[in-house]
């Protein structure tokens, strides 16, 4: 059977779950060119003994007025 997926956010279903209270410093370790418009960045932790956890937001949406 199917799954219903939420219409909620990932930040809404999770918002009461701890959070990592500090910012973790990392150093760009290198940058590669995808295509035309992407880039993929690839970051590393400046502690060595530490991971990383990534969160990307998708791009914004632009929307267009219809002019009439």
């Amino acid at each position: 059977m199917a799954t219903v997926r939420s219409s909620l956010s990932h930040e809404e279903r999770t918002a009461q779950e701890p959070r990592e209270a500090r910012l973790e410093p990392v150093t760009v370790s290198r940058i590669d060119a995808v295509n035309d418009t992407i880039r993929l960045i690839r970051l590393s932790a400046i502690k060595p003994d530490h991971a990383l956890k990534v969160h990307i937001l998708p791009p914004p949406t632009i929307l267009q007025s219809s002019k009439t």
